[in-house]
């Protein structure tokens, strides 16, 4: 059994892992140090939750909301976060070694020294996000998209990897 605490009520919820919480409004919840490993988190609120060190092995958060969230060190290897809105989240050193980010919002995020190996980028929006220190062997960036703003590891090219730059609106 988990137990989420709301961030400003401090309300407890007592989750059994197995149970589903697809669609479960979890903003501001903490999170931190958590095993959601294989957890259904579809299409779940996770705005500005707390998830630092959290274990999210094999979890889906496909269609998540996770914006301005703090994964920084989260193990969030070969998890599901399909057209997960990841905008302004805070991934630093996460581990998202063959996780699918096919089509996420990755806008603003901080993905400061995070592992992204074999990680599928593919349609991600990755306008602004820093990458500096990322590791990014076998990640899969064809039709990712960013802009002047984001920052790569150092020597690294995105459009040789398939990224397409984008021009600001």
């Amino acid at each position: 059994m988990i137990t989420i605490r709301h961030r400003e009520t401090g309300r407890a919820l007592h989750v059994v892992k197995q149970d589903t919480l697809a669609g479960a409004e979890l903003e501001g919840a903490q999170l931190a140090e958590a095993d959601l490993s294989h957890a259904d988190l579809r299409d779940a609120n996770l705005k500005d939750a707390v998830l630092t060190r959290a274990r999210m092995f094999m979890a889906n958060l496909g269609d998540a909301i996770l914006t301005g969230a703090k994964l920084q060190e989260a193990v969030l290897r070969g998890v599901r976060l399909t057209r997960a809105a990841l905008n302004i989240a805070d991934l630093t050193r996460a581990n998202l070694t063959l996780a699918n980010l096919v089509q996420a919002n990755l806008t603003r995020a901080r993905l400061v020294g995070a592992r992204l190996l074999s990680a599928d980028l593919r349609g991600a929006r990755l306008c602004g996000a820093d990458l500096r220190e990322a590791s990014l062997t076998r990640a899969r960036l064809s039709q990712a998209q960013y802009d002047r703003e984001t920052r790569w590891p150092e020597g690294y090219d995105p459009e040789a990897h398939g990224a397409e730059l984008v021009e600001e609106d």
